[in-house]
């Protein structure tokens, strides 16, 4: 996956037709999705902790 996203970065024009979306949507949902992984990951470490 990293080298698809250093394609992106590299070729921003391209996201849209890549990916059906503008550059500045898949950043955002880019920032959601590491959101929602570091709240699963601080759930998880509490239940361990329980």
């Amino acid at each position: 996956m990293t080298s698809m996203l250093e394609y992106i970065y590299n070729h921003l024009q391209e996201s849209e037709r890549l990916l059906g979306i503008k550059y500045e949507q898949l950043e955002k949902l880019l920032k959601q999705a590491e959101k929602l992984h570091n709240n699963k990951q601080e759930i998880a470490t509490a239940k361990k902790l329980e």
